[in-house]
């Protein structure tokens, strides 16, 4: 089952003419894991800032599973200095952050909480 696809990605920043990503195509399966690999300006960083919702004035068409949830972590996180990295990750799951919160007050939402990757994702951060 897939859990992304893109087809024909392009895309152009404003203050260029030059185009960055050119009719892209790809296909990501669950389970998958993928690398982008490229030199410095070859357009990696563009492509997940437009998976990831970031930037939107791309052309094309992505579909998504439903249940799929991309976290991004920013390659320049300077503005963070005084996190930690656990409270930096925390952030970018901050739905799974919010329900680790309330389950102390209540108790069904650890079920939900489970469901989400929550106690694998806290041993992951740990």
């Amino acid at each position: 089952m897939f859990q992304m696809e893109a087809h024909k990605i392009s895309y152009t920043y404003r203050d260029s003419s030059k185009e960055i990503l050119k009719n892209i195509d790809f296909t990501i399966n669950q389970g998958q894991k993928i690398a982008l690999i490229g030199e410095n300006g070859a357009g990696k960083s563009t492509l997940v800032n437009i998976l990831s919702g970031k930037l939107s004035d791309y052309t094309g068409v992505i579909s998504k599973a439903r249940e799929l949830k991309i976290g991004l972590v920013e390659q320049d996180i300077s503005q963070f200095n005084e996190l930690s990295i656990a409270d930096y990750l925390w952030q970018v799951r901050e739905e799974l952050a919010k329900l680790r919160e309330q389950m102390s007050s209540d108790y069904e939402l650890i079920y939900e909480y489970d469901e989400k990757g929550g106690y694998s994702f806290e041993v992951k951060v740990e």
